[in-house]
């Protein structure tokens, strides 16, 4: 079970729900269908985590016990298959900040952006008080 943390996304608790399904080390994960996620677990998850055991449980040579540093790192580090970016779309962004600004109940600071949906009347205001250029 210890072995499944060593993948990006499955912390202790996940690990542990992981074993409770039948899944307690990186073979058994591996071999999983990656279409029948256990319950509680995302569809997306359960396929990244399955590419990344199988990358990671490569089969052992039992005849070369001095396997390399890079063979071990490998096994502790697996490479993750190719996601599609899903971040959505970034949206507009409003004035940056140049001092401390609290507008609407919340605050502000230097670097960051106003909302776009801002009034005309109070950008008047804040570029008076040098707030915003």
């Amino acid at each position: 079970m210890e072995e499944l943390t060593k993948i990006s996304g499955i912390g202790q608790a996940t690990a542990k729900k992981l074993a409770e399904a039948g899944f307690a080390d990186l073979a058994t994960l591996a071999a999983a269908d990656p279409q029948k996620a256990p319950e509680g677990i995302a569809p997306e998850d359960w396929q990244k985590w399955i590419a990344a055991a199988s990358a990671a449980a490569t089969p052992a040579n039992p005849g070369n016990e001095d396997a390399g540093a890079g063979d071990q790192q490998q096994a502790t580090q697996p490479a993750l298959p190719d996601v599609p970016d899903t971040k959505p779309e970034t949206a507009a962004k409003g004035p940056v900040c140049h001092i401390r600004v609290r507008y609407r109940r919340q605050y502000f600071c230097p670097g960051e952006h106003l909302p776009v949906d801002i009034s005309a009347e109070d950008l008047a205001e804040l570029k008076t008080l040098k707030a915003i250029s």
